[in-house]
C-alpha cells in the first residue's frame, strides 16, 4: 500500500525507509521504530531501496547504511536528494570518517551514525527529525 504525506495526517503514523544489509541489525531497528508508532518498510540492499523510493515516493524518513549490496547508501542518498528532497535521510555507516559526513551531509543527509550506535539513539533522532509531522498532524 503506498502512503502518501496525506496519509501520515490520516493515521498519524510517519513511513520511514530503512536499508541496511545485516538482518540482525535491521530488524531490531525496524522492529523498535514499529514499537514508536512509525509505518517501517525494510530493504536488504541498495537495489530493493531504490525499488521502494521508486514504489512508494512518499517517505518521510529514510534510514541508510553506506556499504550496500547493489546501489550504494551514497547512491541512494543522492537519488533522494534529487527526487525526493522532503525525505529526511539519517546515514549509518560501520564505515565512517569526517570526509565520509561532510558528503553524506553536503547530499541532503541529516547527520551520520556510526555503528555501533544506542538504539535509543537512533529513536531520538527519529522522533526529533518527525516531530514537526507530528505537531502538523
Amino acid at each position: 500500500m503506498v502512503a502518501a504525506v496525506g496519509d501520515f495526517i490520516a493515521t498519524r503514523q510517519a513511513r520511514i525507509l530503512l536499508v541496511e544489509d545485516d538482518e540482525v541489525i535491521r530488524e531490531a531497528i525496524r522492529r523498535t521504530l514499529v514499537e514508536h508508532g512509525y509505518r517501517v518498510d525494510a530493504a536488504p540492499g541498495g537495489t530493493e531501496g531504490l525499488e521502494a523510493i521508486r514504489t512508494h515516493p512518499a517517505f518521510h524518513l529514510a534510514i541508510l547504511d553506506l556499504k550496500l549490496p547493489g546501489l550504494s547508501g551514497s547512491q541512494l542518498l543522492r537519488y533522494l536528494e534529487q527526487e525526493s528532497p522532503h525525505t529526511e535521510v539519517i546515514v549509518i555507516s560501520g564505515y565512517s570518517s569526517e570526509e565520509v559526513r561532510v558528503d553524506a551531509v553536503a547530499h541532503g543527509a541529516f547527520t551520520v551514525l556510526e555503528k555501533p550506535f544506542s538504539i535509543t539513539t537512533l529513536t531520538h533522532l527519529v522522533d526529533r527529525l518527525l516531530e514537526p509531522l507530528r505537531r502538523s498532524a
